[in-house]
This record gives C-alpha cells, structure tokens and sequence, in this order.
C-alpha cells in the first residue's frame, strides 16, 4: 500500500462513517498490507473494533437507537459466554457498538481490495 491508497481509504472510512482511524493504524506499516485481509487482521490484533461505550446514560441511549428490544446484544453477549448477573447497559452497548463497527468495516471489502489494486 502507498499513501495515495492509504488517503482513499481515509476518504472510503469517512464517507461511510466507519469510526476506525485508519491512518493512525497503518501509516507506520503500509509496506505490510496488500490485500483486504491483511488489514482485517492487523486492525484485529491492534483492537479497532473493541468500542467501549462507557456511563449508563450513554449505553441507553445507544440501545434505544440501535437495539430497543435489546434483541440482537442479548444474544450477542449469551454466544460469547457472559451470564446474565454479569450484564450491565455498558457491557451491552460495547458489544453491539464493536459488532456493528465490524459489520460496517466488512461491508467495505470490495471497496477495500479495490482501492489496493489500482
């Protein structure tokens, strides 16, 4: 990767609201990713996609807007093992915030390994 293709990224990152800084992640490493898969993995590793929504309030609010039945991060969290004395609003919103930045990343995979072949 050159650093033309790392400002498109920056461009594609913006443009679609993915709230990843790519820049910050991979400027000092660009020789290292070629493809769409090198830099899942990089920015994997380096934790990305770990949102830790923090306050009650906030989690609430993120929940009302993103899961009001709270539906898809109480399953997300019971596949990942947690118990329900475990739980809290912010444990539930950091989960789907990170799942759903995930998802937002993946959908960009075309867009992605095209940027790194031209």
């Amino acid at each position: 990767m050159n650093e033309l293709q790392l400002q498109k990224l920056v461009s594609l990152f913006d443009y679609n609201n993915v709230d990843i800084d790519i820049s910050y992640f991979l400027k000092n490493e660009l020789n290292n990713f070629n493809d769409f898969e090198s830099i899942q993995n990089y920015l994997k590793e380096q934790g990305a996609f770990n949102v830790d929504i923090i306050y009650y309030s906030v989690a609430i609010d993120f929940l009302a807007q993103n899961d009001a039945s709270l539906k898809d991060s109480l399953n997300m969290v019971l596949e990942l093992g947690y118990s329900i004395e475990n739980l809290s609003s912010e444990i539930l919103a950091s989960i789907l915030a990170s799942d759903l930045l995930t998802t937002s990343f993946y959908d960009l995979q075309e867009d992605i390994n095209e940027i790194l072949n031209n």
